[in-house]
């Protein structure tokens, strides 16, 4: 088996939030042909514990992150993003170094721009690498959506972020990002779309009792995206939703809700649950799920995991057009508060049209959105790096910006 280095700027274990999902997947894949080492960074004795899991799948390098906020303000200060300083480490660079020579690494797969500097010390180990998201689009956007010295913080990591995604692209053999309107937005050539899947047995519908009037939105709630969504479905969909339907509840699921989320609580009907260990049974509960994404582009693992769950998902046209459904009939879309409200409404007075929506999703994902089908191009990409082209492939497959 050729030698394959994972390096990954957090741990890709247990696959429990978004960004540990896409690269949880794709190390289970490649370590099916490869022989895979995995560097990350850890946030604590926590995930080392759970890096060290993955023992069974790959060899394990991880160090835990030290004084992450120091090395983003040394770098800001210096010229660089702040991304390369936070991720900076010099321990796990000279163990990745070590391995290097104890056994000479084929191919790299690097998940993020943050750890191109790192790969940059493998200068002769051709790389392949995924952005996920386009960063430097993510943080403009962010400025875009702020004020004072949150605006201009936003604004210098985002053209700094540009410059570091410019290198990556130049470096690597191939890049990736999570879908091809992510790729189209952005202001680089030669970015390939590979898209998200969903674990559609994990995720399967349920015999749980429906509530009928309940509503669930999950996710990550210190990340800005989700913060955004749910504060403004709260204020401008909400209170009309609940005078109509007197027993409707919201239930807000996931970890980590930052302040201005948490107060929503004190919200007749809004029920935050915080960290839970299974978000399963809460999409099981609801009769729809929504993802009211005002900010981001990437590939919403919330609206795959409701439609895998046979749940309508009511969505905005930002979170929807990075996936290959059907508007209208496997998913609903709606940008204005007039619109949410007549879409959520018509659902939660027609049970039945919650169910078609829900089996049309279901067979949607069943057919199209498998983890294994979705990163086939990865693991193509990764072998002809590693001089082992797959059977009848020249060129690895996936869409990209012209």
């Amino acid at each position: 088996m050729k030698h394959l280095l994972f390096l990954a700027h957090k741990v890709p274990h247990p696959p429990d939030k978004g960004e540990r999902v896409r690269a949880h997947h794709q190390l289970l894949m490649l370590s099916r042909r490869f022989s895979v080492t995995l560097a990350a960074l850890a946030r604590g004795e926590e995930e080392e514990r759970a890096a060290l899991e993955l023992g069974d799948k790959c060899r394990v390098i991880v160090e835990r992150l030290r004084l992450p906020m120091l090395g983003a303000a040394a770098a800001l200060a210096t010229g660089r993003s702040a991304t390369e300083g936070y991720f900076a480490s010099r321990r796990l660079l000279r163990r990745i170094l070590a391995a290097h020579e104890a056994r000479a690494f084929d191919v790299l797969f690097a998940y993020c721009s943050s750890v191109l500097p790192l790969a940059a010390h493998l200068p002769d180990v051709p790389a392949v690498m995924d952005f996920v998201d386009v960063d430097s689009e993510k943080w403009l956007n962010f400025g875009g959506n702020c004020r004072g010295p949150a605006r201009l913080l936003y604004n210098i990591e985002g053209r700094r972020v540009r410059k570091l995604e410019k290198r990556a692209i130049a470096h690597c053999r191939r890049v990736f990002c999570v879908s091809a309107g992510e790729a189209a937005n952005s202001p680089h050539v030669g970015i390939h779309a590979l898209g998200n899947g969903v674990d559609v047995e994990y995720f399967a519908p349920r015999s749980d009792p429906i509530d009928h009037h309940d509503i669930v939105f999950t996710g990550t709630m210190d990340y800005l995206p989700n913060r955004q969504a749910v504060c403004w479905f709260a204020r401008n969909v909400w209170p009309r939703l609940k005078s109509r339907f007197a027993d409707l509840t919201f239930h807000v699921v996931g970890r980590n809700p930052a302040r201005d989320v948490q107060v929503l609580s004190h919200i007749d009907g809004i029920v935050m649950t915080g960290t839970v260990d299974d978000v399963r049974p809460y999409i099981a509960r609801a009769s729809v799920a929504v993802a009211p994404m005002r900010l981001g582009r990437g590939v919403q693992n919330k609206i795959l995991e409701a439609m895998a769950m046979a749940k309508p998902v009511v969505a905005t046209r930002a979170a929807l057009e990075s996936l290959e459904i059907a508007a209208g009939h496997e998913a609903l879309c709606a940008d204005e508060p007039a619109q949410w409200i007549d879409l959520i409404a018509g659902l939660l007075d027609h049970p039945e049209q919650c169910a078609g929506i829900g089996m049309r999703a279901r067979r949607r994902v069943e057919e199209s959105f498998s983890w294994s089908a979705r990163l086939e191009p990865l693991m193509e990409a990764c072998m002809l790096a590693a001089g082992d082209a797959p059977h009848g492939c020249s060129m690895p497959c996936g869409e990209k910006r012209a």
